[in-house]
């Protein structure tokens, strides 16, 4: 249930990257915020609170089990969800949304989210397990998603290097929030020793828009 509050405050912090704002966005007339509140499952646990969003997602894609519920108890429309075994989804959810392959034994079927042209995407460590070329692959493709359909994408990345590579606004979290903002404000040798007890620098190398990190040398 934690996982499910992590996406639900990443989705507030990462809409800049995913921003349902985006090309479909600026062709559109502006639109008033929506406002909407925590799920009442994390009510219940005494998780309050309300999530505002530039406009209201229309088509999101979910390829993370832990945010499907809270998403489709606050009447958020999902276009594709996770092909899972292990979990029933609603009925009124299985009559909307397409299934999609993902997860650590199969790769993400990713020509079949573009299909589905969402707003929002959630993805949960869509790198993990791959090779660094597939790795390269997944995250420039969340990044055509992003600035040709304004896509907005919320990820969940353990590896930071990628988080300051491909993301517009970070949410560090290590058992619990810490900050969040720009990677390259966010990010610092100070909060990783502080977080993540890890020495390193954060270099800017000639060439490069984003910073990247150093990590002390091991002995």
């Amino acid at each position: 249930m934690k996982r499910i509050v992590w996406l639900l405050c990443l989705c507030a912090a990462l809409l800049a990257l995913a921003g349902c704002s985006g090309t479909r966005q600026a062709e559109a007339p502006q639109e008033a915020p929506v406002v909407l509140p925590y799920a009442s499952s994390l009510a219940k646990q005494g998780i309050t609170g309300s999530i505002t969003l530039p406009k209201r997602p229309e088509r999101v894609v979910t390829l993370t089990n832990s945010p499907v519920l809270a998403l489709y108890e606050l009447g958020v429309p999902q276009a594709a969800v996770p092909d899972t075994k292990i979990l029933q989804w609603p009925e009124g959810l299985e009559k909307q949304a397409k299934k999609i392959q993902t997860g650590m034994r199969s790769n993400i079927d990713l020509e079949s989210v573009i299909a589905q042209e969402p707003d929002l995407l959630f993805l949960d460590e869509p790198t993990t397990f791959l090779d660094i070329s597939y790795q390269f692959e997944i995250l420039q493709l969340v990044k055509d998603l992003n600035r040709r359909l304004g896509t907005g994408v919320v990820l969940v990345l353990h590896d930071l290097g990628q988080a300051l590579e491909i993301s517009d606004r970070v949410v560090i979290r290590n058992g619990r929030k810490y900050c969040e903002g720009p990677p390259e404000a966010v990010i610092t040798p100070q909060l990783m020793r502080r977080v993540y007890q890890v020495d390193c620098d954060v270099l800017y190398v000639p060439g490069r828009r984003k910073p990247v990190l150093v990590y002390k040398e091991i002995q």
